[in-house]
């Protein structure tokens, strides 16, 4: 009896030594609640890249994804107290809510994280970047980079143009000759006119022909070589592309349903051998394998990823993107400042992001000491165990478009394929820049998006043929300029000289 007290008394102890461990252990783990714009799945596969987070990291992430209006559901949260630790959102809300003292300073913090540091020093822009980040000095978040001059691009379906005996155009008058061929000469063989050379989701897209002309579809300020610089949307560059475009679509080589259709109906138009050349954005060529069925759809089809073509001067190219893509913010109520920006700094690291990305090591990759990566999550949408997974990028915030092409270029399949192309089309693609790109101004903040309804709106009227271009062009100028457009551009131009120590003017 004694010999057994003894043995519970042992135990008991043993016990009670237990459960300060386990507690201790359990009060390492900090919850951080995060917010960003997204519609990503969650999932039990998902699920194990949170407990990774949690058991390495000491990070219970709960995370809100937004997957519309995310300016006014972030402003809602924010109204009623319930303030995410860490968002992710565009540079235009952070600049906003930087001024308004929502982040915490991490000025004196930042250098102690060499991954961030080297993230965002990518291709040399880290000086740039934190100077953007900066507000009165002091820095308030991390800008999420784009390495690649622009996200745009267009799919061909090449096969249509084999069986027409067509080149891939390289020039405006070649694009506009495939457009009407595609549209006219029954290039899908089913005997039925139900064609169109062209589809795409919104006016951004179209920036393809745009560029042909020296503009982009944009609000952008161009810096020509005498000096000057062009207001876009109201530039005589930006005229002739719309009497361009105008010109196809009342000859019914574009959709007619490109001003209101949405991405995936554009994938399922494409997908689907209802339009041939498709402008898009980088990873959609890829995409439209995998989500959307196209080798299935069309078991000879083949497409290949194009680079802008050249208008009649040579002019070609495509909207600059900007190399702050997206930024993360801690807000100044988050109780583990230092904890979150252990986490943004793992997922600066290639082995962070892989997670992140893909799915917890073993079973969705593999790294060896070297940083070579093996991938086990291609087209077939299964893991190593054999397990039918979808879109695992959750946890991803980010941006690091050159370890995603490497794990591309590990899928031989044309999902793989054509993301690799995607990529490699926007890496050589020549860009226009916005010369204010980044800057904000008071009669920016209050003016622009009214300007940018009107221009948008006039823009798809002129190319629907509702407003008279050599009518309405005149007056259309005036109205911008008068509503504020004068306004926002001269404040702009004033902020920049003052900057950069230039004397640039607006051309005539």
């Amino acid at each position: 009896m004694k010999k057994t007290l003894i043995c519970l008394l042992a135990a008991l102890m043993v016990l009670a030594l237990m459960l300060p461990v386990c507690a201790s252990a359990q009060e390492d783990v900090v919850t951080i609640k995060a917010m960003w714009e997204a519609t990503r799945p969650e999932n039990e596969y998902t699920e194990e890249t949170r407990q990774y987070i949690r058991e390495h990291l000491g990070i219970d992430l709960e995370l809100t994804q937004v997957s519309e209006n995310f300016s006014q559901q972030l402003a809602l949260s924010i109204a009623g107290g319930d303030i995410p630790d860490l968002i992710w959102m565009k540079y235009d809300t952070y600049v906003q809510y930087a001024e308004d003292g929502l982040f915490a300073d991490l000025t004196d913090k930042i250098a102690a994280y060499p991954d961030i540091m080297s993230y965002v020093d990518t291709n040399g822009y880290g000086d740039a970047c934190w100077q953007r980040m900066a507000m009165d000095g002091r820095i308030y978040g991390v800008p999420t980079r784009s390495v690649n001059p622009t996200m745009y691009t267009a799919a061909i379906r090449q096969d249509w143009l084999d069986k027409l005996n067509l080149a891939v155009p390289q020039t405006l008058d070649e694009l506009t000759e495939v457009l009407r061929a595609f549209t006219e000469d029954d290039p899908d063989g089913d005997g039925v006119n139900d064609t169109y050379g062209v589809t795409c989701a919104g006016l951004d897209y179209l920036s393809v022909f745009f560029g042909a002309f020296g503009a982009t579809s944009m609000q952008d300020y161009l810096l020509r070589e005498d000096g000057t610089v062009t207001t876009n949307v109201i530039s005589e560059d930006y005229r002739e592309a719309l009497r361009y475009l105008s010109d196809i679509y009342a000859k019914g080589y574009m959709d007619p349903e490109v001003f209101t259709q949405s991405g995936a109906q554009t994938y399922e138009k494409f997908a689907t051998a209802q339009a041939g050349y498709w402008p898009n954005w980088w990873s959609n060529s890829g995409s439209v394998y995998m989500k959307y069925g196209f080798a299935e759809n069309n078991p000879d089809g083949q497409v290949t990823v194009m680079q802008p073509v050249k208008g009649s001067d040579g002019q070609s190219g495509l909207p600059a993107c900007d190399p702050i893509w997206r930024t993360v913010a801690i807000s100044t109520s988050c109780e583990h400042v230092d904890k979150v920006l252990e986490l943004i700094n793992w997922e600066c690291t290639p082995y962070g992001w892989y997670t992140a990305m893909n799915g917890v090591e073993g079973d969705y990759f593999e790294m060896n000491d070297a940083g070579e990566v093996t991938w086990y999550w291609g087209l077939e949408g299964k893991n190593r165990r054999g397990d039918a997974i979808s879109d695992m990028e959750i946890y991803k915030f980010i941006e690091n478009l050159a370890l995603q092409q490497k794990l591309y270029l590990l899928d031989e399949s044309d999902y793989g394929a054509k993301r690799t192309a995607g990529i490699g089309a926007c890496m050589e693609a020549p860009v226009y820049d916005n010369l204010f790109m980044g800057m904000y101004t008071d009669e920016y903040n209050r003016l622009n998006s009214e300007l940018k309804a009107y221009y948008t709106n006039m823009t798809v009227k002129f190319i629907m043929g509702e407003m008279d271009l050599d009518k309405e062009w005149e007056n259309y100028v005036k109205t911008y300029l008068s509503m504020g457009g004068e306004s926002v551009r001269s404040s702009l131009l004033a902020k920049y000289n003052e900057t950069h120590g230039t004397s640039y003017t607006f051309a005539e």
